[in-house]
């Protein structure tokens, strides 16, 4: 959706920069208290955080990850393996990085096996590629096909604006 700039463009663009300084600020504190597992991802989307859906994504995994602080050993229950692998191929994709099929496991702060299986079955549905690392022969990349890409472009760009808009319901 192109949208055509007006004169409150740059008003809303020193909004945007400043809520993209709280979500980076608000990662900087979860990064410093999430397992190791899920630091790799919040700092790749912490650093992702320039565009929209990259922004939305950004909050999105911030949120899941919150509840950890509420519910304890029993934020497993929100286990969403095939989510938080999405979201991490998402914004590695925006910010020019290379994902492995183990990093991407490694997203899904799962043990190793059940985010392989969660691989294999996006990769059977058409959500995910894989190919040779460009340099390493041993290791394979994982990318979002075009399709599952732009559901995630539309995904994120609707819950983006949902999330600001500030309509009476």
């Amino acid at each position: 959706m192109n949208r055509i700039p007006d004169e409150t463009t740059p008003r809303r663009w020193g909004a945007r920069q400043a809520r993209i300084a709280e979500l980076r600020q608000q990662m900087d504190d979860i990064i410093a208290e999430a397992p190791q597992c899920e630091r790799i991802v919040l700092e790749n989307l912490r650093q992702s955080a320039e565009g929209g859906g990259v922004e939305t994504a950004l909050t999105l995994y911030a949120n899941r990850r919150r509840r950890q602080a509420y519910f304890g050993d029993h934020a497993g229950l929100f286990g969403e393996p095939a989510w938080d692998i999405l979201l991490d191929l998402y914004a590695s994709h925006r910010n020019g990085r290379i994902v492995t099929v183990s990093s991407a496991s490694i997203a899904a702060c799962t043990p190793t096996t059940t985010g392989l299986r969660w691989i294999a079955e996006m990769h059977r549905l058409g959500l995910l590629q894989s190919r040779r690392h460009p340099d390493d022969r041993r290791a394979r990349v994982v990318t979002l096909t075009p399709a599952a890409e732009t559901a995630m472009d539309a995904y994120l760009e609707e819950v983006g604006d949902r999330s600001r808009c500030r309509c009476k319901r």
